[in-house]
């Protein structure tokens, strides 16, 4: 905000209409806090939320306005490496202070706490770690191809690839599922998007996926945990949608499972269509939904208090029905950028991120808003770009 202000005349001494026109799909965050101030009880709570948001207007101001110092190709490039690189510091760092867990882990114990431990020791979230790394784990092998494409197979290429070995092994480890299968749409979408002769690409994607399923068979062999996550905890269960009390001991059995996620959506469902219009503002959405958990006799949901894991439903519950549509508009606009640029590796960002919020609320959370907006912002530049040639 300081630098806006400081550079206010380099900021607004122009008139660029389709500058203006991204700024305010950048700030949906904001524009509907501003809206629907006035639904929230608790103000300090709301004005907490508004502060938070503030960043989805500034840092596209910054950006935006100086579009032409920005680089996407070299930002992504050397955003991934330093992201792989610090991921191994920080690993190095998890076996020595923190041997414990690692020697447990590899004695195959508490399995199911491992990615989150170590995600901990960072200080961020594993579902959004494991986002982050999903989408650096598909530019290596986006950059990869590019670079054996352009010079066949040099020490770059090698390199690159070796980042996409790495940071794969960092997907398995976190281990949200996720990440890993929107990993997974992203090779089949780099596959038949990237433009280059079908043999080559035959061959690229058999090495690729070769890769990736011989390190998640050696994973799984390895911690066998791994099977029972991806096959009995996501269909368990689901007949007790709405009445996960009726499990025997649910905190071990479905704490992180589907049954649990489908039984706070359609909590959140019921609760939203009693507020269709307006919701009930970014400070009471939460307390009203644990509330209503409450009221619907279910403990174990309420006990835990958890929040609803999905971001369109997380807008619908504190902003109503044009929460909702303002949250697709939002997390749709990296699409819009790859079909007016057939920029690839923006369409990869759309799947990793819009998918992501399918699970989770990255826009409730600082972080995810600050990553999303610069991102959102770098990728623009694609977009300015055509409309000034």
């Amino acid at each position: 905000m300081l630098y806006v202000v400081i550079n206010r005349k380099h900021f607004f001494k122009s008139n660029p209409t389709h500058i203006k026109r991204y700024l305010l799909i950048i700030g949906i965050p904001l524009l509907l806090e501003v809206l629907f101030f006035f639904m929230n009880d608790n103000l300090s709570e709301g004005y907490k939320s508004l502060e938070k948001n503030i960043t989805s207007l500034f840092i596209p101001i910054v950006f935006l306005f100086n579009y032409k110092l920005l680089d996407p190709e070299k930002t992504l490039k050397r955003y991934a490496i330093l992201t792989a690189m610090l991921l191994l510091v920080f690993l190095f760092g998890f076996i020595v202070f923190r041997n414990d867990y690692f020697l447990k882990y590899l004695s195959g114990i508490h399995l199911w706490e491992m990615g989150y431990e170590f995600s901990n020791f960072i200080g961020i979230h594993a579902p959004a770690l494991n986002m982050y790394v999903s989408f650096i784990s598909i530019y290596f092998l986006y950059a990869f191809i590019t670079e054996a494409k352009a010079n066949k197979f040099s020490k770059k290429t090698g390199l690159f690839f070796l980042l996409f070995i790495i940071a794969f092994c960092f997907l398995l480890i976190i281990n949200t599922r996720i990440a890993l299968f929107t990993f997974l749409i992203n090779l089949i979408l780099l596959f038949f998007t990237f433009d280059i002769q079908r043999k080559f690409k035959v061959i690229f994607f058999s090495i690729s996926f070769g890769v990736s399923v011989s390190l998640s068979l050696l994973f799984a062999y390895q911690f066998p945990y791994t099977i029972e996550k991806y096959t009995t905890q996501i269909t368990g269960n689901l007949d007790k949608i709405g009445k996960l009390d009726e499990i025997p001991n649910p905190e071990t059995t479905v704490y992180s499972s589907l049954v649990t996620r489908l039984s706070i959506w359609k909590s959140a469902v019921a609760l939203g269509n009693q507020k269709f219009l307006t919701g009930y503002g970014s400070s009471d959405a939460k307390t009203e939904l644990i509330k209503y958990y409450g009221e619907t006799n279910q403990h174990f949901l309420k006990k835990y208090g958890l929040i609803t894991h999905n971001q369109f439903l997380n807008y619908y519950l504190k902003f109503g029905i044009i929460g909702f549509m303002g949250c697709l508009i939002y997390l749709c606009y990296p699409l819009y950028i790859y079909i007016q640029t057939k920029k690839s590796i923006v369409l990869f960002f759309f799947v990793n991120f819009f998918i992501s919020n399918l699970t989770d609320d990255y826009l409730n959370k600082f972080d995810g808003i600050v990553y999303s907006a610069i991102w959102y912002s770098i990728f623009t530049y694609y977009l300015i770009q055509k409309k000034d040639d």
